[in-house]
């Protein structure tokens, strides 16, 4: 298998999100006489359980669970999952590198060249990643009375959570 451009360009973006996400440290501000007062006890607010899901830093997982526990989504969660991944800012650019590189190489000769050729390639994919996650994430496990999720196996021997990554394709969880 032949590496293309846009495989170079995936691996490259890949290794520059990491020294990107390292940020830069917090310096702790100098101590005050009203900073050294007990602080008042911070009334505990609800968090959500699971953080900002990112592959890599950039890679949306709208769909990927860590929750030992889950809850039952409604068909109102599902549609929001849909529509947060298809207006990912990460989705688009990603439609959009594509029908820039399928341009590049006169891929789909149909739509022709330039601004306009472009243009159409760029629609035809945000068409497809938004049909393919609708169907996937509302539509189907909306009328099948599923979860969309994919609930991972964070702990166990590794032939047990390779075997749950092997089944869950096939065996999926129901909203009960």
């Amino acid at each position: 298998m032949r590496f293309r451009l846009s495989h170079w360009i995936v691996l490259a973006w890949l290794q520059l999100s990491a020294s990107w996400a390292q940020g830069v440290p917090q310096v702790q501000p100098e101590a005050t006489p009203e900073s050294l007062l007990p602080e008042a006890p911070i009334p505990k607010t609800s968090e959500p359980d699971e953080k900002l899901p990112r592959l890599f830093w950039i890679i949306p997982t709208f769909t990927v669970s860590d929750s030992k526990a889950p809850t039952a989504l409604s068909s109102r969660q599902k549609f929001q999952m849909f529509f947060d991944n298809s207006t990912d800012p990460f989705t688009i650019s990603y439609a959009a590198v594509n029908a820039g590189l399928a341009r590049a190489n006169n891929d789909l000769a149909g739509y022709g060249q330039g601004a306009a050729g472009y243009a159409k390639r760029f629609g035809a994919g945000m068409a497809d990643e938004s049909a393919s996650s609708f169907f996937r994430t509302f539509l189907f496990p909306s009328l099948l009375h599923q979860d969309p999720r994919y609930f991972r196996k964070g702990s166990g021997p590794w032939k047990l959570r390779f075997a749950h990554a092997l089944i869950r394709p096939v065996v999926t969880n129901t909203d009960t």
